[in-house]
Protein backbone atom coordinates (compact mmCIF):
# COMPACT_ATOMS: atom_id res chain seq x y z
CA UNK A 1 0.00 0.00 0.00
CA UNK A 2 1.40 3.36 -0.95
CA UNK A 3 0.48 6.54 0.83
CA UNK A 4 0.90 8.75 -2.27
CA UNK A 5 -1.61 6.60 -4.14
CA UNK A 6 -4.09 6.91 -1.29
CA UNK A 7 -3.63 10.69 -1.26
CA UNK A 8 -4.42 10.89 -4.98
CA UNK A 9 -7.44 8.63 -4.50
CA UNK A 10 -8.84 10.71 -1.62
CA UNK A 11 -8.33 14.11 -3.26
CA UNK A 12 -9.75 12.90 -6.60
CA UNK A 13 -12.72 11.29 -4.88
CA UNK A 14 -13.43 14.46 -2.98
CA UNK A 15 -13.32 16.59 -6.12
CA UNK A 16 -15.68 14.25 -7.94
CA UNK A 17 -18.02 13.45 -5.03
CA UNK A 18 -18.28 16.85 -3.38
CA UNK A 19 -18.18 18.99 -6.54
CA UNK A 20 -18.67 17.35 -9.92
CA UNK A 21 -21.46 14.93 -9.01
CA UNK A 22 -23.34 17.64 -7.15
CA UNK A 23 -23.96 19.49 -10.41
CA UNK A 24 -26.95 17.30 -11.34
CA UNK A 25 -29.01 19.42 -8.96
CA UNK A 26 -28.02 23.06 -8.45
CA UNK A 27 -30.68 23.17 -5.76
CA UNK A 28 -28.67 20.77 -3.62
CA UNK A 29 -26.03 23.40 -2.91
CA UNK A 30 -28.73 25.88 -1.97
CA UNK A 31 -31.15 23.64 -0.08
CA UNK A 32 -28.60 21.65 1.95
CA UNK A 33 -28.21 24.73 4.14
CA UNK A 34 -31.86 24.64 5.20
CA UNK A 35 -32.95 21.03 4.68
CA UNK A 36 -31.44 18.02 6.41
CA UNK A 37 -32.97 15.84 3.68
CA UNK A 38 -31.02 17.66 0.96
CA UNK A 39 -27.92 17.66 3.15
CA UNK A 40 -28.25 13.90 3.64
CA UNK A 41 -28.67 13.39 -0.13
CA UNK A 42 -25.51 15.44 -0.72
CA UNK A 43 -23.54 13.41 1.83
CA UNK A 44 -24.94 10.18 0.36
CA UNK A 45 -23.40 11.04 -3.01
CA UNK A 46 -20.08 11.87 -1.34
CA UNK A 47 -20.18 8.61 0.66
CA UNK A 48 -20.93 6.44 -2.38
CA UNK A 49 -18.05 7.94 -4.32
CA UNK A 50 -15.78 7.50 -1.31
CA UNK A 51 -16.85 3.85 -1.04
CA UNK A 52 -16.15 3.25 -4.75
CA UNK A 53 -12.77 5.02 -4.83
CA UNK A 54 -11.42 3.62 -1.57
CA UNK A 55 -12.93 0.21 -2.30
CA UNK A 56 -11.09 0.01 -5.62
CA UNK A 57 -7.91 1.26 -3.94
CA UNK A 58 -8.37 -1.43 -1.28
CA UNK A 59 -8.57 -4.21 -3.90
CA UNK A 60 -5.77 -2.92 -6.14
CA UNK A 61 -3.36 -1.99 -3.35
CA UNK A 62 -4.20 -4.84 -0.99
CA UNK A 63 -5.77 -2.63 1.64
CA UNK A 64 -7.15 -3.62 5.04
CA UNK A 65 -10.40 -5.10 3.72
CA UNK A 66 -13.90 -3.96 3.00
CA UNK A 67 -14.97 -3.79 6.65
CA UNK A 68 -12.24 -1.23 7.33
CA UNK A 69 -13.29 0.66 4.18
CA UNK A 70 -16.93 0.62 5.33
CA UNK A 71 -15.98 2.00 8.76
CA UNK A 72 -13.78 4.65 7.14
CA UNK A 73 -16.59 5.71 4.81
CA UNK A 74 -19.12 5.81 7.67
CA UNK A 75 -16.85 7.96 9.86
CA UNK A 76 -16.20 10.36 7.01
CA UNK A 77 -19.87 10.52 6.00
CA UNK A 78 -20.83 11.52 9.54
CA UNK A 79 -17.98 14.07 9.65
CA UNK A 80 -18.98 15.44 6.24
CA UNK A 81 -22.61 15.78 7.32
CA UNK A 82 -21.64 17.62 10.51
CA UNK A 83 -19.18 19.88 8.72
CA UNK A 84 -21.63 20.81 5.98
CA UNK A 85 -24.45 21.29 8.50
CA UNK A 86 -22.41 24.06 10.11
CA UNK A 87 -20.54 25.52 7.14
CA UNK A 88 -23.48 25.61 4.71
CA UNK A 89 -25.50 27.61 7.20
CA UNK A 90 -22.62 30.00 7.85
CA UNK A 91 -21.97 30.37 4.13
CA UNK A 92 -25.63 31.09 3.43
CA UNK A 93 -25.52 33.80 6.05
CA UNK A 94 -22.30 35.18 4.53
CA UNK A 95 -23.84 35.21 1.05
CA UNK A 96 -26.80 37.24 2.26
CA UNK A 97 -24.87 39.86 4.22
CA UNK A 98 -27.06 42.92 4.46
CA UNK A 99 -26.63 46.64 4.37
CA UNK A 100 -25.02 46.99 7.79
CA UNK A 101 -21.73 45.92 6.22
CA UNK A 102 -21.57 48.95 3.99
CA UNK A 103 -23.02 51.62 6.23
CA UNK A 104 -21.45 53.75 8.91
CA UNK A 105 -22.89 53.75 12.45
CA UNK A 106 -25.14 56.70 11.55
CA UNK A 107 -26.48 54.78 8.48
CA UNK A 108 -24.58 56.89 5.93
CA UNK A 109 -23.20 54.76 3.05
CA UNK A 110 -19.53 53.96 3.27
CA UNK A 111 -18.16 54.66 -0.20
CA UNK A 112 -14.81 52.99 0.42
CA UNK A 113 -16.22 49.50 0.96
CA UNK A 114 -17.59 47.41 -1.90
CA UNK A 115 -20.19 45.19 -0.26
CA UNK A 116 -20.05 42.64 -3.09
CA UNK A 117 -16.33 42.18 -2.47
CA UNK A 118 -16.96 41.69 1.25
CA UNK A 119 -19.68 39.11 0.60
CA UNK A 120 -17.53 37.24 -1.90
CA UNK A 121 -14.55 37.27 0.47
CA UNK A 122 -16.48 35.72 3.36
CA UNK A 123 -18.47 33.34 1.19
CA UNK A 124 -15.47 31.91 -0.70
CA UNK A 125 -13.38 31.96 2.47
CA UNK A 126 -16.11 29.82 4.03
CA UNK A 127 -16.14 27.44 1.06
CA UNK A 128 -12.36 27.08 1.27
CA UNK A 129 -12.53 26.40 4.99
CA UNK A 130 -15.24 23.79 4.41
CA UNK A 131 -13.08 22.00 1.85
CA UNK A 132 -10.04 22.14 4.12
CA UNK A 133 -12.01 20.52 6.96
CA UNK A 134 -13.21 17.72 4.64
CA UNK A 135 -9.66 17.00 3.46
CA UNK A 136 -8.34 17.03 7.03
CA UNK A 137 -10.99 14.46 8.03
CA UNK A 138 -10.16 12.27 5.04
CA UNK A 139 -6.45 12.30 5.86
CA UNK A 140 -6.74 12.21 9.66
CA UNK A 141 -8.82 9.06 9.49
CA UNK A 142 -6.74 7.45 6.72
CA UNK A 143 -4.59 5.69 9.33
CA UNK A 144 -7.55 3.36 9.69
CA UNK A 145 -6.92 2.23 6.11
CA UNK A 146 -3.16 1.89 6.53
CA UNK A 147 -3.19 -0.55 9.46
Amino acid sequence: MTIPTLIYVLVTQHLIGDWWLQGWSPQMAIKKSTSNLWLTAHVGIVAVTLWVFVGVWNVVEGGPGLLAVAIYVAINAVAHWGTDYVTSRINTRNWYVHAFLHTLPDNRPCASLDVDDVKRFWFWGGIGTDQWVHIVWLFATADWLLL
